[in-house]
C-alpha cells in the first residue's frame, strides 16, 4: 500500500531531486506539516435511457431534473462526512472513479435489482473505479449468450 493508502500527518522536510544519465540536482527543501487524507472517492451517476423511459411511463419525464437533483440532495446527506464526491458529469480530472449506472429496468429482462459488473467484493475500498449496475450487467450476461 503506497502513500495513497496512509492517514495521518507528515512533518519533516521533502526536497526535489532531478536525476538525469549525468547528473543529480537537488532543489529547494521545503519543511513543514501535510496532512494525509484517505483517497477521495469519485462517483460518476451515469443515467441511462432506461431512467427517462421509466419516468415516462409514470408520467414523470417533465420533473426528470428534479428527480436527479433529489437523488444527489440525499446522497450527498447520506454520506455527509465521508470523503465522497457524487457528479452527473464524468469526471476530466481524475484517473480513477467509480461509474454507478442508473436506469429502468434490469438489462437482463427477468427483474433482477442490483446487478454489477465489479470483480469481486472491494473489503477496505481499495479499488476506486468500478462500474455498478445498468447496461455493464446486461452486456456481459448478452456476451455469455452470444459466445456460449
Amino acid at each position: 500500500m503506497g502513500i495513497s493508502g496512509q492517514v495521518g500527518t507528515f512533518l519533516g522536510t521533502v526536497t526535489p531531486v532531478l536525476v538525469s544519465p549525468t547528473e543529480t540536482v537537488l532543489g529547494e527543501s521545503w519543511r513543514g506539516e501535510l496532512r494525509l487524507a484517505p483517497d477521495q472517492q469519485v462517483v460518476f451517476l451515469k443515467y441511462l435511457p432506461g431512467f427517462s423511459e421509466a419516468l415516462g411511463s409514470y408520467g414523470l419525464r417533465n420533473v426528470e431534473p428534479e428527480i436527479r437533483a433529489r437523488i444527489l440532495e440525499v446522497l450527498r446527506r447520506d454520506y455527509e462526512g465521508v470523503n465522497i464526491l457524487f457528479t452527473e458529469q464524468r469526471p476530466e480530472e481524475w484517473a480513477e472513479y467509480s461509474v454507478i449506472e442508473i436506469g429502468g429496468t434490469d438489462p437482463n429482462g427477468v427483474g433482477l435489482f442490483g446487478l454489477d459488473n465489479t470483480a469481486g467484493k472491494d473489503t477496505r475500498n481499495v479499488r476506486l473505479d468500478d462500474v455498478i449496475g445498468g447496461a455493464n450487467a446486461g452486456e456481459v450476461v448478452r456476451a455469455d449468450v452470444k459466445t456460449g
